[in-house]
């Protein structure tokens, strides 16, 4: 019995040591994200007539761990960040609005890989979540949050540059669900007039630049 059970192991950690490569991955980006109700809460509140575009530009900042359980099969975690700034200075009052976005995900891979480059296929979810501070004619901001789940669809491809490092270029679209934004004492209404919240749902494409290794 111990003897099969000898054979066995060693046949379960031969076969993972056989495909197990392991990624660390830093990247930046743009998102370009549509958040309609976001937008129009801006669009009403800001003393201002130049509006919000439909789709805004966000900044993205992203780490991943990545981990090959087979040949063609990998599995992630990846910790991204995002945020915009909308600020209006000038008269007849000053208005910020400091919106970011938390996004953890789990993330499984189909991977395609020579020795100089490797490709990725994935599909992930998580949970979101978002912090907002908001400064209405003063410097001091009210923060609001709030908190969801996420889904996304990724695809990027590496380019070995020495041994282990590699060039990271990806392309991902997200679909992001969170609840009503609330302060301590608040709901943030879509206007003083309004008894629905607002929520930080939006949709987004984005393209990233970074670096990987591959161990």
């Amino acid at each position: 019995m111990k003897k099969v059970k000898s054979i066995v192991l060693f046949f379960i950690f031969g076969v993972a040591s056989l495909y197990s490569q392991s990624d660390i991955r830093l990247s930046m980006g743009l998102n370009f994200a549509s958040s309609p109700q976001l937008r129009e809460y801006i669009n009403y509140s800001a003393p201002t007539n130049d509006l919000q575009p439909d789709v805004s530009t966000y900044i993205e900042f992203a780490g991943e761990y990545g981990y090959e359980v087979s040949k063609n099969y990998q599995i992630g975690i990846e910790g991204a960040y995002e945020s915009k700034t909308v600020n209006y200075p000038g008269a007849p009052s000053s208005y910020e609005f400091n919106y970011s976005l938390l996004m953890p995900s789990f993330t499984g891979y189909y991977i395609m890989k020579e020795a100089s480059y490797k490709f990725k296929f994935g599909v992930g979810l998580g949970p979101r979540f978002a912090i907002i501070d908001e400064a209405v004619y003063t410097k001091t901001s009210t923060r609001y949050t709030a908190s969801g789940f996420g889904l996304l669809l990724k695809a990027d491809g590496s380019t070995k540059l020495s041994e282990l490092v590699y060039a990271y270029i990806g392309l991902d679209i997200r679909y992001n669900n969170i609840g009503e934004l609330k302060s301590k004492d608040n709901i943030l209404l879509n206007n003083p007039n309004s008894n629905e919240g607002v929520s930080f749902n939006s949709f987004s494409a984005g393209i990233k630049l970074g670096v990987a290794v591959i161990i």
